[in-house]
Parts: structure tokens; sequence; C-alpha cells
């Protein structure tokens, strides 16, 4: 006997597998640059992370 999931449950499922290896790929970018270029690299990296994170949507809407 096979045990079937509703197709909003397996959509649900694979999201978060998604947004867990997404997760995993941040905390390791955010090593693999505090190992490599100390506390001031890390604090670069988020500035521009989070500018980027600010005109994105801007210039998505052409503005």
């Amino acid at each position: 006997m096979r045990f079937k999931l509703k197709p909003i449950f397996r959509d649900i499922f694979l999201t978060f597998i998604a947004e867990a290896i997404v997760l995993i790929g941040f905390i390791f970018i955010y090593r693999l640059i505090a190992t490599n270029f100390g506390p001031e690299g890390v604090g670069k990296y988020s500035l521009i992370k989070k500018v980027i994170g600010f005109l994105q949507p801007l210039l998505l809407l052409g503005l």
C-alpha cells in the first residue's frame, strides 16, 4: 500500500525543503566570508546584500 500526499501538502513539503537548502547555503556563505575576510568582510557582505534587497523591487517596477 502506497501513501499518497495531496498536491498541496507535496508543494508545501518541497517548498520547505528548498528553503532549508537556501538557509544552509546562507550559513555556509557567511561562515566562508567570516573565515576569509573577518568581521569587516561580513559587515560589507551584509550591507551589500541589504542594499540589493532594497533596490531589487524598485528596479523590477521600473522606478
